[in-house]
C-alpha cells in the first residue's frame, strides 16, 4: 500500500511541475515566435511554405529553386 501510495504522489508532483513550467516559461523558449504570415503552396510537392521564403517564377510558386527547376524540366515534354 505505501508503494502505492508513493507513486501517486509522484504522479501528482511531476503533473504539478510540469503545469508549473508550461505556464512560467514563455512559449518557443528559444526565441521570438514567428509571425503567423501567408502561406503559399508548392506546385511541385504541394508543401506549404510562408510566403518570404517562397520561389516564384512567371506567376508559379516553389517551396524551393531545386523544385521551380524540375518543373521546368517537366515542361519540355
Amino acid at each position: 500500500m505505501a508503494l502505492i501510495r508513493i507513486l501517486v504522489i509522484f504522479i501528482v508532483l511531476w503533473l504539478v511541475v510540469r503545469l508549473v513550467r508550461r505556464h512560467l516559461l514563455p512559449p518557443g523558449r528559444g526565441g521570438v515566435p514567428r509571425k503567423a504570415g501567408k502561406m503559399l503552396r508548392c506546385e511541385h510537392c504541394g508543401t506549404f511554405v510562408p510566403a518570404e521564403e517562397a520561389v516564384s517564377e512567371d506567376g508559379h510558386v516553389y517551396c524551393s529553386q531545386e523544385h521551380r527547376r524540375l518543373a521546368g524540366e517537366g515542361d519540355g515534354d
